[in-house]
């Protein structure tokens, strides 16, 4: 159970920290002219952002694998994704908190459309051949992947 618990807050954390890093990123707009405290918060609520699915995997890495995998993302897998028009893809690995050798990826989701589709943009991009390579070798890297759905809000 304590296994699961420090999984959880590690989780937590991490989505809690991406949204920080996101917002950081985001320049401020420009400000406006003084206007009344109840005009300010009606427009502040107005101009809240709808809340934003997000994809995330939880992949544990064999401890003597983690500079092919560290290797295989950096070179193959983050390429092919910009190439395929992804904008966006956090990777974060545990330290303090969490399991050793774990990494949490976070891609946001454009659409649930986009999975009808027959191919994912990696295998699209790099083709039959390099993906059925790409596979073999994150295979001989990688214990176990849980990918599941998320719905936060970017507004903290």
């Amino acid at each position: 159970m304590k296994r699961t618990a420090w999984r959880i807050v590690s989780l937590a954390l991490c989505i809690a920290m991406t949204a920080l890093l996101a917002v950081a990123q985001n320049p401020p707009a420009p400000k406006a002219a003084a206007k009344k405290p109840a005009a300010k918060m009606a427009n502040a609520m107005a101009d809240q952002q709808p809340p934003q699915w997000s994809s995330i995997s939880i992949v544990r890495v064999k401890p003597d694998m983690v500079a092919e995998w560290q290797d295989l993302q950096k070179n193959v897998v983050n390429p092919a994704l910009k190439k395929a028009g992804m904008k966006e893809r956090s990777v974060f690995e545990t330290a303090v908190f969490g399991e050793s050798f774990e990494y949490v990826v976070i891609t946001p989701i454009t659409g649930f459309a986009q999975y009808d589709e027959p191919m994912s943009p990696l295998r699209k991009t790099i083709g039959e051949d390099a993906y059925r390579d790409y596979q073999a070798k994150a295979r001989r890297c990688v214990v176990s992947v849980h990918t599941f759905g998320g719905l936060h809000s970017r507004t903290w």
